[in-house]
């Protein structure tokens, strides 16, 4: 097998640049207004184009066309979509493929090669796991209100650093949680170390139907051994319990060094001569002298066993998550829950300090998008509001840096590893409750100069004057964002599409069968298997053309841009290529690839169009992939449906004709039904397509196409033929020369799959970890498409040491 792979996607570039293009683009206002010349939807328009095209489509791969989902809940699967043919409810429904599915999968393609803006374009939040360095996150604060405001009290030391022997000084105290600790909490190191409790051990475990690495309890483990159960503490908790240990060793006084010479301490040696300090080790044999309850309850066994509570330190839990199969969710290597030295006492007498309001906002911002992935802890909720509960609030414990110089906390975060906002995120708008608008996606377009490809509504495509392209003016649009006046909102503006696309009928039986896309004992099923924006290596190129690796993202200094819109690649063989993901274990009913009559396309449906230029029909014509009226001529395989990153859903479209209305004709005529009048060259049917055609008449009665087909039967030169006149295209070639090699199956030399390690058939992200580690020499990413659409392999990279999750 090689080392050598295809990412199943890429990305086509932005043609153009952020400025609009004065002879395609058109402002909404001016089309409102009756001034958009041929673009209107109440008259046929003199020198345009009516009438509609004939498709048939054939699925050179299993088709999966999502419908209602069917069965019970132990066998619950994905219906292929059904309909009723031409409305009528009189019919059975049959399979069929909806006009929108056919829309987006044409629309989409005239956006890229028009070079148009991207009409539909979610804003997302986009943030990034941080590297992890000895600088990591390891101090905990505890949120305290005052004065109204939110500010942060130290709760523990942090990791502290040793040179040629673990042996720790008092004289690192130039950090402020460092100082607090000491000169105003307590008078001995270890009431501000957090203890650290081994619970977890990696093991291969059954989840959904296959072995992983996971994290599972280990037994007798100190929690087990005291029955306590995994519950985060939190400030707010009414009459709280705690673990009480038992300390058998002295103290050691914060004047003298702190040797872990025949203690249980967690130290690190991360290099022959450089410790790290992170804190104390619990034992499972500690459970035997140790307590937990209620400060009430302590003192009654303090009493009752005759001990002075002297010897004991009393501590809370801090742990990420309390939820149902917490184990299947943690990182598998995760081994620690910590015990944090917890004193009210001493805790008052600690100094609050100030949070710099932006801390707040992004950690808010990077908990609300992780709202699926967040192991929030089960106990917080109950303090929370139910739809606020990413809200940073009284009582909470968060990791944190601070500004020593102007002893502000400058930084907060849910983790020792955790995320950091992308650069370049933060708008200059502002939203109704006078904040910053944290809109991402399209303010990483807007700094990456590529507003042009923003949705229409989307600052600065925004107001009376924003201009639309050219698929936008085909196709139709609504404005993203709603307009309001005062305290009244208004109806957002919208262009009706002059293109309306018909459902795929069958134009033969057909029968679907109920599968697994990927079956269980042929699939390799990647954890965390699609990277998802905004990976560097993936969804961004750096501005300069300079390599862009996942730190940068949060650089404000690094200058990058989105790649493009996403293209995914046409596979061979797409179900030999057995590498799927969870997302696609689901049961769904397919249609496979007719090997008995495989010239008869299995699918018909109709596009009709109004008041469209020459420009406009080619445009929407090479869209398909079918076209045949250019001397070069243009014709490549679509994706339609689900699983289009493994091969699933690759179509051929064949246009059986193209049939034009002559409007005079129309009006003139007192039939009530449109007549078409003639054919577009090159677009006249071959008896076989006629065929087709008449098997589609027989699900969707139409006069006019009927009377059309009499006549090409009886002598087709009694039908006239026109020719398009194409004067200035909006077509631009290398973008339709790079869909096409990126449709071009014979382009792909290696199996196509997304990152793997060597030797790894399980976890994407450890490609990402070590393409992304600062050892690794080789890093690879997409990077920008070329103008011929070729695409390079990618390789399976040798494990780095010290590589970190993305």
């Amino acid at each position: 097998m090689s080392d050598q792979f295809y990412n199943p996607y890429h990305f086509i570039p932005f043609a153009g640049t952020a400025k609009e293009n004065p002879a395609t683009d058109k402002a909404y206002q001016e089309i409102a207004n009756g001034e958009g010349e041929h673009i209107t939807h109440d008259r046929w328009e003199k020198n345009t184009l009516s009438g509609a095209i004939y498709v048939a489509l054939t699925n050179k791969s299993d088709l999966i066309v999502g419908g209602d989902r069917q069965g019970d809940e132990q066998n619950r699967y994905v219906e292929f979509y059904r309909s009723h043919p031409a409305g009528r409810l009189d019919s059975p429904r049959q399979l069929g493929i909806p006009g929108n599915s056919l829309r987006g999968m044409i629309a989409s393609t005239a956006e890229i090669i028009s070079d148009s803006a991207m009409r539909v374009l979610g804003d997302e939040y986009y943030s990034v796991r941080a590297a992890a360095n000895i600088s990591t996150f390891s101090t905990l604060g505890l949120i305290v209100k005052e004065d109204n405001e939110l500010k942060l009290k130290p709760l523990n030391i942090g990791t502290l650093r040793a040179y040629n022997q673990p042996t720790f000084y008092q004289c690192n105290k130039n950090d402020i949680p460092y100082d607090e600790c000491f000169y105003q909490r307590t008078d001995d190191w270890e009431d501000f170390l957090v203890n650290y409790v081994s619970v977890y051990r990696k093991e291969n475990v059954l989840i959904n139907g296959k072995i992983v690495k996971a994290v599972t309890p280990r037994k007798d483990n100190f929690f087990q051994k005291m029955q306590i159960p995994i519950s985060c503490f939190h400030g707010k908790d009414p009459d709280p319990k705690y673990i009480y240990l038992r300390e058998n060793l002295p103290f050691t006084d914060i004047d003298e060094p702190l040797s872990t010479e025949g203690k249980s301490y967690k130290v690190d040696q991360i290099t022959h001569n450089c410790y790290l300090l992170k804190g104390r080790l619990v034992t499972p044999e500690m459970s035997k002298d140790a307590f937990y309850g209620t400060p009430k309850e302590f003192k009654e066994f303090l009493n009752k066993n005759n001990l002075n509570g002297k010897y004991f330190s009393q501590n809370i839990m801090y742990c990420k998550g309390d939820i149902t199969d917490r184990e299947k969710r943690l990182a598998s290597t995760k081994e620690y829950e910590f015990l944090i030295p917890f004193n009210e006492k001493k805790l008052n007498e600690t100094t609050s300090f100030s949070i710099k309001e932006d801390a707040i906002k992004e950690l808010e911002s990077l908990l609300e998008q992780q709202k699926n992935s967040t192991l929030l802890p089960e106990n917080w909720k109950k303090h929370k509001k139910e739809k606020e509960w990413y809200k940073v609030t009284e009582g909470d414990i968060y990791y944190f840096k601070i500004d020593r110089q102007n002893a502000l906390v400058t930084e907060l975060s849910f983790s020792q590893i955790w995320r950091k906002e992308v650069a370049h995120t933060i708008s200059q708008e502002i939203d109704d409750e006078g904040k910053e608008k944290r809109s991402s996606t399209y303010e990483i377009m807007r700094q990456g100069n590529q507003s042009r490809y923003l949705p229409w509504g989307v600052s600065p495509r925004d107001g009376e004057q924003a201009k639309l392209t050219p698929a936008e003016q085909l196709f139709g649009v609504i404005e993203t964002q709603t307009k309001t006046s005062g305290n009244n909102e208004q109806s957002s503006d919208n262009l009706a599409s002059r293109v309306r696309f018909y459902d795929a009928i069958p134009l033969k039986d057909l029968k679907c069968q109920t599968f697994q896309p990927i079956k269980k004992e042929d699939r390799t099923s990647l954890t965390l298997s699609t990277p998802n924006p905004p990976s560097a290596s993936m969804y961004m190129v750096s501005g300069d053309e300079t390599e862009l690796k996942k730190t940068d993202l949060y650089n404000p200094a690094k200058k990058f841009q989105l790649n493009g819109r996403k293209r995914y690649l046409q596979h061979k063989n797409a179900h030999a290529e057995n590498h799927g993901s969870q997302d696609m274990i689901t049961m769904a009913e397919a249609l496979s690839v007719d090997s008995e009559t495989p010239d008869q396309p299995p699918f018909g449906f109709c596009i009709e169009f109004d008041n469209l230029t020459h420009e406009e029909l080619d445009l929407l014509i090479t869209s398909t992939g079918a076209g045949k009226h250019r001397t070069d001529q243009h014709v490549f395989n679509q994706q339609l449906g689900m699983g289009k990153p493994y091969g699933f859903g690759k179509v051929q479209l064949d246009v059986l004709g193209v049939f034009l209305k002559d409007p005079h004709q129309r009006y003139r005529s007192l039939d009530s039904q449109p007549v078409y009048s003639q054919v577009l060259k090159d677009y006249q049917p071959t008896q076989t397509q006629l065929n087709y055609l008449t098997n589609y008449l027989q699900k969707v009665p139409n006069p006019a196409l009927q009377q059309l087909i009499n006549k090409l039967n009886e002598d087709n030169s009694l039908v006239e033929q026109t020719s398009l006149q194409i004067e200035n295209s909006f077509i631009d070639s290398t973008a339709l020369n790079q869909v096409m090699a990126l449709a071009d199956e014979n382009n792909f030399e290696y199996s196509i799959h997304y990152p793997l390690e060597q030797g790894n058939q399980d976890e994407a992200f450890k490609w990402f970890a070590n393409n992304d580690d600062k050892n690794n020499r080789n890093y690879q990413a997409l990077g920008r498409l070329s103008e011929d659409g070729k695409i390079q392999p990618l390789n399976r990279n040798r494990p780095a040491k010290g590589a970190n999750n993305r």
